[in-house]
């Protein structure tokens, strides 16, 4: 039997149909659903138009949550939506009970609010201070205008008063002083201002904001260069090591064919895509999100389909193992037995003793085990509580009120849980581990050393005997 190849006829022919059947349906679901998550402004100001929507804090003051649509399609955010800016809403705000977050500018502004953290309105705000200027008590929320329109809080005729809404006293001292005095007979708001000597997003003075700046660029382009040629150091040197692993005469058994690396290769990719944009959704404000942009939308979408992707190649997984002799064989190879816990008991029992051989001549042990049976289950976990939070809407009559918050709860849990499983138990057995460092090349080629061990296992272990390729000891002759 010939193990390179993917038979995909004959018996599979019957589940192509099928799964193309399936990505078509959720396809235009998806599409239907990423339509349905584009929340019109006219939604929003169904409520936010009325001129006497306001709530209440915790501190008892009263907070006005009317937006007036003329004066918002007069700023310079005309062209961006509601939701585009508060991404955390859903169209079932505000019945979800979810209050709306503070608005990530960074997520289009980056370097200005990267500025504003090295300030001293930022430096107190990473602090925890209460009351520290955000980007709204300056620029205002939703009238935000130019610096150099009239109507601007930041204009030079207005910015005294912007910074004397919480520097009080400074504002008093700057009216009194020679400063105050030209700027109230002046009409066109000419004199110096707050931001001459206190740079604005750098609260700190002129000299020193420019002295700090190019000591800033110094360091970051020493950082790039010194931090670069390291990196390019170790990369040859772990290149070198990696040209050596894949021409390494020891990789004589094959552990997967053609059709399981192709499986595992659209495994790898669904579940970094999975993990990144789930991730991204889960905390919008993360670096990690802002990477795929602000449109929630598409993370919601790439991830869905990721999820199908994932979801398909299990399907076809289980064809593969009930359909196909490979499979089976596959299948038989990697269910648990009883010899796999006597594996790990002789690797706790003797794993720091030093003269120990750790020899392997089965296809796979309780190392692989593990890892192949942790995907079922994570595929199988995750595959219900993505489908459920997909199509179950938390308004369905019916619903335990629970239910989908738990569901979350699960998914997301879920999705922590494997990836740090593939980063502390499978990056170490193929990348760190000492003995198949830098890489194991049976993704690319489907062979591994004969030797690729599994700590506490000897050729004179029972049941041992090479399931593949392998090539065998020629038998001793015993001598009196």
């Amino acid at each position: 039997m010939a193990t390179g190849h993917c038979h995909i006829v004959g018996p599979f022919a019957a589940s192509i149909p099928l799964l193309a059947g399936i990505l078509t349906l959720a396809l235009s679901v998806s599409d239907q659903a990423r339509a349905a998550e584009a929340i019109p402004d006219a939604h929003c100001l169904e409520c936010h138009g009325k001129a006497d929507l306001a709530r209440t804090n915790a501190a008892g003051s009263v907070i006005n949550l009317t937006v007036n649509p003329a004066r918002l399609a007069a700023s310079v955010h005309r062209t961006n939506t509601c939701h585009s800016c508060h991404r955390d809403l859903s169209a079932a705000h505000p019945d979800d009970g979810i209050a709306a977050r503070r608005v990530a500018c960074a997520a289009c502004h980056a370097s200005r609010s990267l500025s504003h953290l090295e300030s001293a309105h930022g430096i107190a705000m990473t602090l925890g201070k209460h009351g520290v200027a955000s980007c709204a008590d300056c620029h205002g929320r939703h009238g935000v205008q130019s610096p150099a329109s009239p109507d601007s809080r930041l204009h030079p005729s207005k910015l005294a008063a912007t910074c004397g809404g919480c520097h009080r006293d400074a504002l008093r001292d700057y009216k009194k002083g020679t400063h105050g005095d030209m700027a109230a007979r002046s009409a066109g708001g000419t004199t110096p201002s707050c931001i001459e000597c206190h740079p604005e997003h750098q609260a700190v003075g002129q000299s020193a904001a420019r002295i700090n700046h190019w000591v800033r660029r110094f360091y970051t382009v020493l950082i790039a260069v010194v931090i670069g040629l390291m990196a390019a150091h170790n990369a040859l040197d772990w290149l070198r090591h990696l040209r050596a692993a894949l021409r390494s005469p020891a990789r004589t058994v094959t552990r997967l064919d053609l059709c399981q690396r192709l499986q595992h290769g659209v495994l790898l990719v669904s579940f970094l895509v999975l993990a990144w944009t789930g991730f991204a959704l889960a905390y919008p404000d993360a670096w990690l999100a802002r990477a795929l942009g602000s449109d929630d939308a598409l993370r919601r979408t790439l991830h869905r389909l990721s999820g199908l992707l994932l979801l398909a190649l299990g399907i076809f997984h289980l064809a593969y193992v009930a359909l196909s002799p490979s499979g089976r064989r596959l299948l038989l190879d990697l269910l648990p037995r009883r010899r796999d816990a006597g594996q790990l008991w002789v690797f706790l029992r003797h794993g720091l003793r030093p003269g120990l051989a750790p020899v392997r001549t089965e296809r796979f042990g309780y190392i692989e085990k593990i890892e192949y049976w942790a995907v079922v289950w994570g595929i199988a976990i995750m595959g219900v509580t993505g489908m459920i939070l997909w199509f179950v809407p938390p308004t369905t009559p019916g619903l335990p009120p629970w239910l989908v918050e738990v569901t979350t709860t699960i998914h997301l849990y879920e999705a922590v849980l494997a990836c740090l499983a593939i980063l502390v138990w499978h990056a170490y057995h193929v990348m760190a581990s000492p003995g198949v460092y830098p890489l194991s090349w049976t993704w690319w080629d489907g062979r591994s050393p004969e030797t690729d061990a599994i700590p506490g296992r000897t050729p004179s272990d029972p049941e041992t005997a090479p399931r593949q390729n392998a090539p065998r000891d020629p038998p001793q002759t015993r001598t009196s």
